[in-house]
């Protein structure tokens, strides 16, 4: 089984989300439920919508790429 440490980005660290918001533990329970699952990281894609949510992404380590919609016309 994969461990939690192996799906975070622990270079993005520490986050810049504010304290007492609830972003941090929904990261830590999709990490541990990745985990759990045993997803491999090359057969993963998060998808992040636009505010404080979407910065979620960026801390998970897998297959991802940081596309905004402005790059999207110019693919």
């Amino acid at each position: 089984m994969t461990g939690v440490r192996d799906y975070l980005r622990t270079e993005t660290m520490p986050h810049v989300l504010c304290p007492g918001c609830a972003h941090g533990i929904v990261l830590r329970a999709l990490i541990e439920a990745l985990g759990g699952l045993g997803i491999a990281r090359d057969r993963l894609a998060i998808v992040a919508g636009i505010g404080c949510s979407s910065r979620l992404a960026g801390h998970v380590n897998a297959c991802t790429r940081l596309l905004y919609t402005s790059d999207a016309a110019h693919e």
